[in-house]
């Protein structure tokens, strides 16, 4: 499936994922992508951050699901 992610910048990306994808596996995907570390990345669904535990089917994520993502720049 893919979901779109945005960021508070209004740039957005898209990823495909699996149903079964965790929360840090589609962090992990932006990393790759972005060279953000995790750490620094809160993604958001609905108005709260999601556990880097919960999948994207326990969230209900469906093809075309938008999240937001929320990064603290540190330093």
């Amino acid at each position: 499936m893919l979901i779109n992610q945005r960021l508070v910048l209004e740039e957005e990306f898209d990823f495909n994922i699996e149903p079964n994808f965790t929360v840090l596996q589609i962090k992990q995907l932006y990393e790759k992508t972005n060279n953000t570390p995790l750490y620094q990345q809160t993604l958001i669904l609905k108005g709260q951050p999601m556990e880097h535990d919960k999948t994207a089917e326990d969230y209900g994520l469906k093809e075309g699901s938008k999240l937001t993502m929320i990064l603290s720049i540190s330093g």
